[in-house]
């Protein structure tokens, strides 16, 4: 398996609140792929990502990491993304710098050749495989709430003004819930990561391309980015990509 990272402020932003991480594990066990994006002003959404991505690592490493069952490690996962809602929770409460703040967050876990994602928010995870992409994660947004319900098209949802508007985030209650999808991969394929930065900047017949086309992680991140920020670089913009 080869992982690159990269997360850019983008062309707006006078700071950077996404945060990313991942723990891999050789031999037998499981790996995580964590990607958040802060909210609540630059110095809290900065703190409430980076919250977001240590806990549900750190709950990985030391529960997770050296399992092989995959509804063992669904349930954990649940359970770290529930610690790390409360730790961003008890963080906001002790200043009020940090009051109000939150996160998005998605991860990607891979289990004896399942993948298993887990998102809350509007960031996102594709696994792109051969000439086909797929969009592993649905959006807890309102513009997605909109397009679902029938109420407005996926091009009204790109100029739609409360299209930055999330409908669930950590931090903002104390029972908050996550989807959690099981998928699985092959050898070969391509599990792309990223906040909202990259993709209201680049559409995913693009962001497929680009996948498909370059030949590493590096290349696949650095084209991202850049294609981003060409586009406006309106916000941050993290992309995690790991060829599997």
């Amino acid at each position: 398996m080869e992982i690159f990272a990269k997360s850019d402020i983008g062309r707006k932003r006078v700071c950077n609140e996404d945060s990313y991480g991942y723990s891999i594990s050789s031999g037998i066990g499981c790996s995580l792929f964590v990607v958040a994006d802060g909210m609540g002003g630059a110095k809290a959404g900065g703190v409430a990502s980076r919250i977001a991505v240590t806990a549900m690592i750190e709950y990985f490493e030391a529960n997770l990491k050296k399992l092989s069952d995959v509804n063992a490690v669904c349930e954990g996962l649940h359970r770290a993304v529930a610690h790390a809602n409360q730790l961003v929770l008890e963080t906001a409460s002790q200043s009020d710098a940090y009051r109000g703040m939150g996160t998005t967050v998605v991860c990607a876990c891979l289990v004896d050749r399942h993948l298993i994602i887990l998102n809350v928010g509007d960031s996102r995870a594709y696994l792109i495989s051969g000439k086909s992409g797929t969009q592993l994660t649905e959006d807890h947004s309102y513009v997605e709430h909109l397009v679902k319900t029938g109420q407005i098209d996926r091009a009204e949802a790109k100029i739609h003004p409360r299209r930055n508007e999330i409908t669930r985030a950590l931090g903002a209650i104390p029972d908050v819930q996550a989807d959690l999808f099981l998928y699985d991969y092959r050898e070969g394929n391509r599990l792309v990561l990223c906040t909202d930065g990259l993709t209201r900047m680049v559409e995913d017949r693009e962001l497929f391309r680009v996948a498909r086309k370059e030949g590493n992680p590096e290349r696949i991140c650095d084209k991202l980015v850049d294609l981003a920020n060409r586009g406006g670089g309106l916000d941050n913009i993290t992309v995690v990509t790991a060829i599997l």
